[in-house]
């Protein structure tokens, strides 16, 4: 079991439940897996992705506001003038979740 702590100066620490292998010294870089690449293989009922879309902002705050739906993927456009910059600020949003449904239908292939 790994556990990482956050102290009042921002570092953050590892906490192992057994001994290293070997030293590490201080900024080293450390794997928490075995080194090589790693690829996700799973069958479409594994996992869930669910896209739900977003209000439009009302016309006369300022803003134009326009959703667009594509394959039941759904995105929100704001374009409004941004004071504090001097500028355009042009935001893009979306709003989804994923869960996992099936842990027996996926594995994580080492390379």
């Amino acid at each position: 079991m790994i556990s990482t702590t956050e102290t009042s100066t921002n570092t953050t620490g590892i906490t192992l439940d057994r001994p290293l292998a070997a030293a590490v010294a201080e900024d080293d870089f450390i794997d928490l897996g075995p080194s090589g690449e790693y690829n996700f293989a799973f069958q479409r009922n594994c996992l869930a992705l669910v896209v739900r879309p977003l209000v439009i902002v009302p016309s006369g705050l300022g803003a134009m506001c326009a959703a667009a739906s594509f394959d039941d993927i759904s995105l929100r456009v704001t374009v409004s003038y941004e004071g504090r910059e001097q500028g355009i600020l042009v935001t893009v949003d979306l709003l989804c979740g994923v869960a996992t449904l099936d842990t027996n239908l996926a594995a994580v292939m080492v390379g």
